[in-house]
């Protein structure tokens, strides 16, 4: 490179040409050292295109690179920055879980009745149907439940032969926030029992 230097005093000032966007911070602009560099005598427009000719890309980290505006485009929705929300530091509920028994009541029988109304019991597929029952019933009563309170559903479905059955739960919680519904179900060849706990969750 005998002929030719870098050089940054080759460009006007900003100020001076037309269109400005020919000035960034990743190109650098190489001249011919033979030739005298006046920019008082040059013509603006001549140096513009002048110096869109000369203007080389550098691949350099050293080079800052411009910054980008990815949120050109994007609707005013997409803008929104979302608000962080304090702690409530709530330690009991607004809304208690004995508060919705009516109506968890009420959505659990009616799925034992769809699903189960016709069944016939069967030990091979009876765990599977119990293990579904379980996830549809919890599926739908997260429309029901009040805020923070976590749901365990249990679902047990037996033969009906005239026989007693007794079943015991135990949990570790807060009798004065936490609760359980149990609702019952057979028909000529099953009993299907299905106990909904609701724990509040701080």
């Amino acid at each position: 490179m005998d002929n030719v230097s870098l050089c940054s005093n080759s460009v006007t000032p900003r100020d001076s040409i037309a269109d400005s966007s020919i000035v960034s911070n990743t190109f650098l602009t190489l001249r011919d050292c033979s030739t005298p560099c006046n920019n008082e005598k040059d013509d603006v427009s001549k140096l513009k295109q002048k110096s869109m000719n000369m203007l080389l890309p550098i691949n350099s980290k050293n080079f800052l690179k411009p910054k980008r505006n990815y949120n050109l485009g994007k609707s005013p929705a997409a803008l929104v920055v979302p608000l962080k929300i304090e702690n409530t530091y709530r330690i009991e509920p607004s809304i208690m879980f004995k508060s919705r028994a009516t109506e968890i009541q009420e959505v659990v029988k009616n799925i034992l009745e769809i699903h189960l109304k016709k069944m016939k019991y069967s030990p091979e597929s009876s765990g599977e149907v119990a293990r579904n029952l379980s996830t549809i019933v919890k599926n739908k009563l997260k429309e029901l439940i009040p805020p923070r309170y976590k749901i365990i559903c249990q679902t047990f479905i037996g033969q009906k032969r005239g026989q007693g059955l007794e079943i015991a739960t135990r949990c570790l919680w807060c009798p004065s926030t936490d609760s359980y519904e149990v609702v019952n179900f057979k028909n000529d060849s099953i009993i299907a029992t299905v106990i909904i706990h609701g724990v509040y969750f701080e």
